[in-house]
């Protein structure tokens, strides 16, 4: 029982000394490209692009596309952590976790500076970013 109001008691002074830092902190959602940072490499004529996606993450498979306005391009997956995934919203999709590497080729690509790289994902905890978009260069 003395532990128990010991425990009590250092908690209420946490509170007491800065609750709103405490209330703010514990409520804090990260920014998707902190919890899906995304890396793009270029030699030659291909661009690799690797995400490192943090635990308690996934993206979702399908929502990957690299785009120039309403044209999609192909791209080969070079490394992908996949499992299948029972979405409440979604049904079954498949998910990435962990890391995601993929490759595409850019020889026959004019302007690349107005390709986009497209992703969405969501948290364990049930948080799900909005449609990211990241340009190529």
């Amino acid at each position: 029982m003395h532990k128990l109001i010991i425990i009590l008691l250092s908690f209420n002074l946490v509170l007491e000394s800065n609750p709103i830092n405490f209330i703010e902190s514990s409520k804090k959602i990260p920014e998707a490209n902190d919890v899906f940072i995304v890396k793009k490499y270029s030699y030659e004529d291909i661009f690799k692009i690797i995400w490192d996606i943090d635990d308690g993450y996934y993206l979702y498979l399908d929502s990957i596309e690299i785009t120039n306005g309403n044209e999609v391009f192909d791209y080969q997956v070079l490394d992908a952590t996949q499992s299948i995934y029972e979405d409440e919203f979604f049904g079954k999709s498949s998910i990435l976790r962990k890391r995601f590497e993929i490759k595409i080729e850019t020889k026959n690509l004019l302007d690349l500076s107005n390709i986009l790289i497209k992703y969405q994902g969501c948290s364990d905890a049930g948080i799900c970013y909005p449609l990211q978009n990241v340009k190529l260069l």
